[in-house]
């Protein structure tokens, strides 16, 4: 990730990026500040680590979180090449599509009762307080994510805040121009760019069955927005998730990047599903494709 070799606040507290980088997988991860400063020898006061967990995490935000996003970079990995190439490895997998090159779900994750405006973030049909996150997933186990929104809102709501729709209209395409697409759940509607199953009270029996093998590939974004709280426990620790103290969308959004990280290096169970490989870390961690606000 390119860290420089001095961490230091604006309080003037300094570490290496190694140790503040295992300060953060440690924070992720799920461990209170107050038994982390044992790990890291005398003058490491919980205060002291947390402004070294807020210092990095800011760094990452800011140097590499467009990674993340599918509109926040020139980004190699979504270029109509690389579309392409998606559609490609799904299609020979046995995806019933020639032109869906990745999945999209949106998913609740669980926090703290806010203190206000508590209704905006109640899920009813959950029953509980939530922010919402939407995916995308590709064959090699990346993953982008967009929001978060609040708990009450539909996929549907999250999809067009993001602006993926838009996007999908300019680039969701083969080097020839051809269209390409994502496939949702049900709960999504058919848009240009996005295809659902076949629904309706007139289905016939081979939409039925084209239904039944298209979520047997769908079921991969289940299975990344899965792994990302299976890696990083405290987000899946609803007490700690308070959206008025911290930056828990931040943290998410870093986790997710490093979810990606570490499928460049050993891959993932969607990557090993459909037997490809995720880009190398030199590769995802280009310096040459650095943040571009604006374009998409």
């Amino acid at each position: 990730m390119r860290f420089p070799s001095t961490f230091t606040t604006s309080h003037r507290d300094h570490s290496n990026s190694r140790v503040a980088f295992l300060m953060l997988l440690m924070w992720l991860g799920g461990e209170r500040l107050g038994n982390m400063h044992g790990h890291f020898g005398t003058g490491w006061s919980p205060g002291r680590i947390s402004q070294i967990v807020s210092h990095i995490s800011a760094w990452i935000s800011q140097t590499w979180l467009h990674l993340v996003s599918f509109k926040g970079a020139k980004n190699h990995l979504l270029s109509p090449d690389q579309l392409q190439r998606y559609a490609q490895i799904n299609h020979e997998k046995g995806c019933p599509r020639e032109d869906c090159w990745g999945f999209i779900d949106g998913t609740l994750r669980r926090i703290a009762r806010p203190v206000r405006c508590q209704e905006n973030a109640y899920n009813g049909w959950k029953h509980l307080h939530a922010l919402k996150y939407q995916f995308l997933t590709t064959p090699d186990g990346l993953v982008w994510v967009s929001g978060p929104e609040d708990g009450a809102v539909h996929d549907v709501y999250v999809l067009r805040a993001s602006g993926l729709n838009e996007w999908l209209e300019i680039h969701s395409h083969t080097p020839e121009g051809q269209p390409l697409y994502l496939y949702g759940d049900s709960g999504y509607p058919n848009y240009p760019r996005i295809r659902s199953p076949y629904k309706g009270p007139n289905v016939t029996s081979s939409e039925t069955a084209s239904n039944r093998e298209m979520s047997r590939y769908r079921i991969t974004v289940e299975w990344t927005i899965d792994s990302v709280a299976c890696l990083f426990p405290r987000l899946d620790n609803h007490r700690s998730q308070k959206a008025l103290h911290g930056a828990i969308s931040r943290d998410f959004h870093i986790a997710c990047l490093l979810r990606n990280a570490l499928t460049c290096v050993s891959g993932s169970e969607t990557s090993q599903y459909y037997r490809t490989n995720a880009p190398s870390l030199q590769e995802y961690f280009n310096p040459d494709y650095r943040r571009c606000e604006g374009q998409g």
